[in-house]
């Protein structure tokens, strides 16, 4: 699972498709190659076809288990922790949303850089909240959030998480027994539900259906590992 989500964000699936696209043009000028190269150009096609419909999008993703613990205005904030992950400008959206309706008493940045370089673009100084860069899955920064809740036991905390992902965030809250809630993200860019262009193959439509299919494999695994009910 480490290493499919360290393919996915270190090389887009446009790429992987328009490698798969030339090659298989490269290989129609040979003659042994040409039917094998007729094929892998009809499988890239459908592919990006069949995925890249925003309609098959949405019906993966809304294929995904419905997320309990979603957090409530009325709620306390204490503490906001923002898990980094795909779809990071959906959660920069959210994390200031709320930094700017309600600022809790403390804000932690679980992963890489470009959430912190971001903030401070926005005018949060680096002095004004916390990060750990050791977590680089999401059961690392969950076992980060129980770390922190036993020795915070008081605080409330409310983490920021794509929507795909408040699944499986949920699921491991619930194991764990954490108490928390989950404030989801939109994906960076949301595939439309209706009109034409729901119906129209485009690359917004071909990355939402890459991220829901990649939950629906990290659901699978975490079940099967035993980490997940």
């Amino acid at each position: 699972m480490d290493f499919a989500k360290a393919l996915g964000w270190s090389v887009t699936p446009l790429y992987i498709l328009l490698g798969c696209f030339v090659l298989g043009i490269a290989l129609l000028f040979f003659r042994r190659t040409r039917r094998p190269a007729s094929y892998c150009l009809l499988l890239v096609t459908g592919t990006y076809v069949v995925f890249g419909l925003p309609v098959v999008a949405n019906a993966i993703a809304g294929g995904l288990p419905s997320a309990p613990r979603l957090h409530r205005e009325d709620e306390p904030i204490d503490t906001l922790v923002v898990f980094d992950g795909d779809n990071r400008r959906g959660r920069l959206a959210v994390t200031l949303q709320v930094l700017k309706a309600r600022p809790p008493k403390s804000l932690w940045i679980v992963g890489d850089e470009w959430l912190v370089e971001e903030l401070q673009h926005a005018g949060y100084p680096r002095t004004t909240f916390g990060q750990n860069r050791i977590a680089t899955n999401t059961r690392e920064q969950m076992d980060w959030v129980r770390r922190f809740l036993t020795e915070n036991p008081e605080r409330a905390v409310a983490i920021v998480v794509s929507r795909l992902q408040a699944p499986r965030v949920a699921s491991l809250a619930d194991k764990l027994r954490l108490s928390v809630t989950l404030l989801p993200s939109p994906i960076d860019d949301e595939p439309p539900t209706a009109g034409w262009r729901a119906w129209a193959p485009s690359y917004v439509g071909f990355r939402a259906s890459r991220d829901a299919i990649y939950e629906h494999v990290a659901l699978w695994h975490y079940r099967r590992n035993g980490w997940i009910d």
